[in-house]
């Protein structure tokens, strides 16, 4: 971790920007990985998928909406729903051949029964994204999760902007010292 080493040697660690690399490395890994194109303007730094999902649930919906999460899935992001008081509506994956499929008859059920629906899930609609906020992180893959660096990719500008305004209100400005600078080689360990 010589970036790492790097930045201490310097003893600065207040007040950081963002670095170019961040941006093309995530563009990079996108492209190469899962064929998808973004755009420098589309990612922004966050602290954390979790707490940043807290944020997006205050900031996109109101108490007591529904909002729908396909299980199982991590814990915290069905806490995050109920934490903010809004109702939690499961679509449970079905378990055949060692893989999860959708159980759509449920998933129509699911959105016509609850008025108000945001859906959450893992998975990825490419025909729909402009309408997506996609949180995600390094912390799994390359063992991270100190580094409180993720980020979201919100191609649609209105969105954005509602976004942005929700971490400046809640003081969320200012990026992570080590992250920003690490994330561009995550690829490279």
């Amino acid at each position: 971790m010589d970036v790492i080493k790097k930045r201490v040697e310097t003893n600065i660690y207040g007040y950081n920007y963002v670095p170019a690399q961040f941006y093309q490395s995530i563009i990079k890994w996108h492209q190469e990985r899962l064929k998808v194109n973004l755009q420098t303007l589309w990612i922004h730094l966050i602290y954390g998928t979790v707490g940043t999902l807290y944020y997006l649930i205050q900031e996109f919906n109101n108490v007591q909406d529904s909002i729908l999460v396909q299980t199982p899935v991590y814990g915290p992001f069905g806490e995050s729903i109920i934490d903010n008081n809004r109702t939690l509506v499961c679509n449970n994956l079905l378990y055949q051949d060692n893989s999860y499929q959708i159980d759509f008859a449920d998933f129509e059920n699911q959105i016509i029964n609850n008025q108000e629906v945001t859906f959450t899930s893992c998975l990825a609609f490419p025909e729909h994204y402009s309408h997506l906020i996609v949180c995600t992180s390094p912390n799994k893959a390359f063992n991270f999760g100190g580094f409180k660096t993720s980020y979201v990719v919100i191609p649609d500008e209105t969105l954005t902007t509602r976004f942005l305004n929700c971490m400046k209100i809640n003081r969320v400005t200012s990026p992570n010292t080590f992250g920003a600078i690490t994330l561009p080689n995550c690829c490279l360990w």
